[in-house]
């Protein structure tokens, strides 16, 4: 994500409320053949260019410039004196299987290349003294990247500017060339103060305004340092620390929208009660009344390498239901693998393995619900075999 490379936490906003278990269940295989090429100018400026071969010829350019050294940042969240405690590995990339308009969506940029754990927190920044001096130096940090797809006449940019240590600007936009000028921007201002995050949006696409909020109970420093030294700390502490029970924290949230053109409103609200110690755990209840959905999520470490998630989904109008299960596996900085099976999206897989300065993405996925052509009766779309893609993807670091 963007906003995690100049230091900001993204658990604490109620948009990420089930990001964990988004993460391991909601990911998409690449489909057909991909090419990237990525290049390191400096340790703040990217280039990247990806190429679509199958099923159509497609093509895009990317560049990314930060005020932070990306692959300092990096190693500051894999540290090399512990083996057995999770931690991100991050790659770069682009996965160049989307449109611009998914790409805009999903968010996928120059830092979102592996599949990277990337809602495990770090908590190397709960280290008082880090934190204090990290703070102090993220005032006016940015990071702005610009992708563009020749083939569909369009542009994507992200712009975010760390505005004080507890405020972030966040900019995201859309372009497409035509007939007439189509220019889609979402501006997003994020603050946050110890246990209360508060977020404000816009989208200029419907003249979507929403204020979303999450509040996290008890002392959240105070478990967060317990955790850091947890991890970190010596043997005799996470004794300690482990004799004295969970070290969890309960959050609440919500948010509200409206649409001004078309005078559309909204809202949700949400819990969510996660720990790491001895192992991460998050249960989290989303619900939205309006549109009668419900959304219980489950994520759990089996081991410090391996993660489970579980979550079912339901809409009581409707009374539609879905459940989805998934694992994710990770082999230190070299590989990850995930799969996925669910009642609507099917059986999908993934593994990213990295062999020197080349990460090779495979995907296969499975639809058991294939979409009907147009005139199919129901009768003859209960009939249609399942949907076999597969996907090969390769990108090269220079």
């Amino acid at each position: 994500m963007v906003v995690e490379s100049i230091g900001w936490r993204l658990e604490n906003q109620y948009s990420n409320i089930q990001k964990a278990s988004q993460e391991i269940l909601d990911f998409t295989p690449p489909k057909g053949l991909h090419i990237t090429s990525e290049k390191s100018i400096s340790d703040s400026f990217k280039s990247q260019y990806s190429y679509t071969i199958l099923p159509s010829q497609a093509a895009s350019v990317g560049y990314l410039s930060t005020s932070q050294p990306l692959a300092f940042y990096v190693k500051k969240q894999i540290p090399n004196d512990l083996d057995d405690q999770p931690f991100p590995t991050k790659y770069y990339g682009t996965p160049s299987n989307g449109s611009p308009a998914e790409a805009f969506m999903s968010l996928s940029n120059l830092l979102s290349g592996i599949r990277d754990s990337s809602w495990r927190t770090d908590f190397k920044m709960f280290d008082k003294s880090w934190r204090e001096r990290r703070q102090k130096s993220t005032i006016g940090d940015y990071l702005m990247m610009a992708q563009m797809y020749p083939g569909n006449r369009s542009i994507t940019g992200q712009y975010a500017c760390r505005i004080r240590p507890n405020s972030l600007l966040y900019i995201k936009g859309l372009s497409i060339a035509s007939d007439r000028q189509n220019l889609q921007l979402v501006t997003h201002f994020i603050q946050d103060r110890k246990g209360w995050c508060t977020e404000y949006s816009f989208s200029s696409h419907g003249a979507i305004f929403g204020i979303h909020g999450m509040y996290s109970f008890g002392d959240c420093e105070r478990v967060d340092e317990t955790v850091n030294t947890f991890i970190h700390g010596s043997k005799k502490c996470r004794a300690d620390i482990y004799n004295r029970g969970l070290n969890g924290k309960v959050s609440i949230g919500g948010e509200a929208y409206v649409g001004l053109h078309n005078t559309s409103v909204g809202a949700s609200f949400g819990i969510r009660y996660r720990h790491h110690i001895p192992l991460f755990a998050e249960l989290s209840c989303v619900t939205n009344p309006l549109m009668g959905h419900v959304a219980l999520s489950y994520v759990q470490d089996i081991r410090p390498d391996i993660t489970t998630a579980v979550r079912y989904k339901l809409n009581y109008y409707s009374l539609r239901s879905d459940i989805s299960v998934g694992t994710e596996w990770r082999s230190g900085d070299k590989s990850i693998l995930k799969t996925s099976i669910g009642t609507d999206k099917g059986l999908q897989l993934l593994l990213d393995t990295r062999l020197r300065n080349i990460i090779t993405t495979i995907g296969v996925g499975v639809d058991h619900r294939p979409k009907a052509y147009k005139g199919m009766d129901e009768s003859a779309e209960k009939s249609l075999p399942p949907k076999l893609s597969f996907g090969l993807e390769f990108q090269f670091f220079v």
